[in-house]
């Protein structure tokens, strides 16, 4: 009776303790990736751009996401660790002037400067015509090494079969969606 009397002390000991000081248990930050003027429809896209030569990986997109708000220069250092990324993205693909070109675009992030992960493998889109067709890709992304940290560098890649024939832009409602916790240093 008297062990079952001393563990039942020492978890409510444990019931009302604190995290340490400086340590916050997690953080849930959604990023939305594309602003801008709204177009006649209501969205917003960003740049559109085209691919070059055939087979070539093109930056169609690329975003630094971090916890720093306007101009702000003094920064107290911290590590801000992944517990989850998802993402959501919302392409429109097309081609310039034919109705037989393969589009392909993948999205990728990284360690602040690090190395590229791929978030997914390549989308596939055969034989593309000129009006823009929609394209989503959604998913938690496989943390790693080269993926576990805020900030982070996120980038969507695009390429196609034919010269200069691959267009894509981004459209609103494209979002990241990132869990941390924040372990700030010498608190």
């Amino acid at each position: 009776m008297k062990k079952i009397v001393i563990i039942l002390m020492l978890l409510s000991c444990f019931a009302y303790a604190e995290p340490p000081t400086g340590i916050n248990l997690a953080h849930d930050v959604t990023f939305q990736l594309v602003d801008g003027d709204l177009t006649s429809t209501g969205v917003q896209y960003s740049t559109i751009d085209t691919t070059g030569t055939a087979a070539a990986e093109l930056v169609l997109f690329s975003k630094t996401i971090d916890l720093v708000f306007g101009n702000q220069t003094n920064r107290t250092p911290s590590h801000k660790f992944l517990i989850d990324l998802y993402f959501e993205i919302f392409m429109e693909i097309s081609s310039v002037s034919t109705n037989t070109a393969d589009v392909e675009w993948k999205p990728q992030a990284r360690n602040a400067d690090g190395t590229w992960t791929d978030l997914a493998s390549y989308v596939d889109l055969p034989d593309v015509d000129t009006t823009f067709i929609a394209s989503t890709l959604k998913g938690y992304a496989e943390l790693s090494s080269t993926l576990d940290e805020i900030p982070l560098n996120f980038r969507i890649l695009i390429k196609c079969d034919e010269n200069d024939e691959g267009v894509g832009k981004l459209k609103s409602g494209s979002y990241i969606r990132v869990i941390f916790r924040d372990i700030t240093w010498g608190v």
